[in-house]
């Protein structure tokens, strides 16, 4: 489903964003995720607490930093995303300004966001897609396509409204076999709110 809302943006005037945060909990079952990272598990376990849920669980979707549902539920996922839509005001601008071996830099820009806190500053490199062959687990034997993978996550301070921002992100060492994209978001402390986002390829 992930996959079928990137290519085709089924929600009018309201542009998807895919962001898929491997966990890495499942690692201990006989196959290791090698897109799975600790970062994005604890990332799971802070939304939990956010929303008050009693577990973490997959596959889970969480949209615009409020709001979540299972990763199956195509009708609550749309419901949410359309919610989410109509209380997202910012936008974030993002030129790309130069790069070197193994990195990209861009000019980020974020508007209309308003008064009050500064959000923080995000960028992703995710994987548009790839293909696994599991070779344990309860997936064992199984081929898995894998959409929006995040390769790598990057913190870059607080971003405040018409504030820009000089961004040095460093790229997957086989980031020329890989058809990538900059996924680039401001959310509000405590992974809160989604404040912007905007994506690009790179």
């Amino acid at each position: 489903m992930l996959a079928d809302m990137a290519e085709h943006q089924p929600i009018p005037g309201v542009l998807v964003v895919p962001l898929a945060e491997h966990v890495d909990y499942w690692n201990q079952l006989g196959w290791t995720d090698r897109f799975s990272s600790s970062v994005y598990s604890q990332r799971q376990r802070v939304y939990a607490k956010n929303m008050k849920a009693t577990e973490v669980y997959t596959p889970q979707m969480v949209i615009g930093g409020t709001r979540e549902s299972p990763g199956s539920d195509r009708p609550s996922v749309v419901r949410a995303i359309t919610a989410v839509a109509k209380t997202t005001t910012g936008a974030l601008t993002v030129t790309r300004s130069g790069a070197s071996e193994g990195t990209v830099q861009v000019s980020v820009t974020l508007s209309g966001a308003g008064a009050g806190e500064a959000p923080g500053l995000y960028a992703a490199v995710t994987d548009d897609e790839d293909t696994t062959m599991v070779g344990g687990g309860e997936n064992g034997g199984h081929s898995l396509h894998h959409v929006a993978a995040v390769r790598s996550m990057q913190y870059f301070g607080a971003i405040s409204d018409g504030q820009q921002k000089l961004l040095a992100i460093k790229l997957p060492d086989d980031a020329a076999k890989r058809k990538l994209h900059l996924v680039v978001f401001a959310q509000l402390t405590g992974q809160g709110r989604i404040v912007a986002a905007a994506s690009s390829p790179i």
